[in-house]
């Protein structure tokens, strides 16, 4: 990579890409016809809670909505190279969200926009044949991008950047991609609903992708995740809205120790 590239660029290069996911849901309507939607997530961590070794990923708590109709088909997939290699992590649920365990959302989604989902760290390679079975993520060979710490925020004027896969895209080109973007920390809101506002757009399905800074080491933070793009009116642009991610740490130890 050329030495040249500004440090955001190069952290997403580096590790964001292959750390960003894509989360696709499949089930059926009321009427019984096929129905999918799609999002965006982060790795943020791995764990053996529910015994065999599985991956956390971060995304936004709007992403975790019911479904019509149980069972649903989850399809989590990440970038394992730059050569298109994808790994595809998958699994099913029979029961709502809220009685999933390895599927978190805060007992308030509409005022804490973050959610986790945990997926065992088995996954098949996309478009293989015959189906080949790897990790989802080899963590001999990729490290997670640091998190923010539990108190504090970004200074506005801040250059941030941010990745997910916006679904108009896979509508026009019938594919999915990782999409990057970039902007700046506009304000930090505190209350009464955490976010982030930024100078800088985002679309449907860019929902819960990572949102990151670097420090002057160049190392990557992630920050938050995609919430929602706030303020938009009569062609006149408006401001994308992130959760932090220390939210969700802070909601898991409070909801999970009670």
């Amino acid at each position: 990579m050329p030495d040249d590239v500004p440090p955001l660029s190069a952290a997403y290069i580096k590790r964001l890409l292959f750390c960003t996911v894509l989360i696709e849901r499949f089930y059926q309507t009321h009427a019984g016809r096929p129905a999918s939607d799609s999002a965006s997530g982060i790795i943020i961590g791995k764990g053996t809670r529910f015994g065999p070794p599985h991956v956390n990923v971060a995304t936004a708590a709007h992403v975790l909505e019911d479904t019509p109709t149980l069972p649903v088909r989850w399809c989590i997939s990440r970038l394992d190279s730059l050569d298109g290699t994808v790994h595809v992590a998958t699994f099913t649920t029979h029961k709502p969200i809220a009685e999933e365990p390895m599927l978190f959302r805060p007992k308030n989604p509409g005022d804490f926009d973050v959610a986790m989902i945990s997926t065992f760290n088995r996954a098949t390679v996309q478009r293989s044949k015959p189906a080949r079975d790897v990790e989802f993520i080899d963590w001999t060979k990729l490290t997670i991008p640091l998190t923010t710490p539990p108190t504090g925020h970004l200074l506005p004027g801040t250059h941030v950047a941010w990745a997910g896969y916006p679904g108009f895209v896979q509508q026009l080109t019938g594919l999915y991609f990782q999409c990057y973007y970039q902007g700046t920390v506009s304000a930090y809101v505190p209350s009464p609903r955490p976010l982030y506002l930024v100078d800088g757009h985002a679309a449907h399905g860019v929902s819960g992708g990572p949102i990151w800074f670097c420090r002057p080491d160049g190392q990557p933070v992630v920050l938050g995740v995609v919430s929602s793009y706030e303020g938009a009116k009569h062609g006149v642009p408006g401001l994308c809205a992130f959760t932090p991610i220390n939210v969700l740490f802070e909601r898991l130890e409070m909801e999970l120790s009670e």
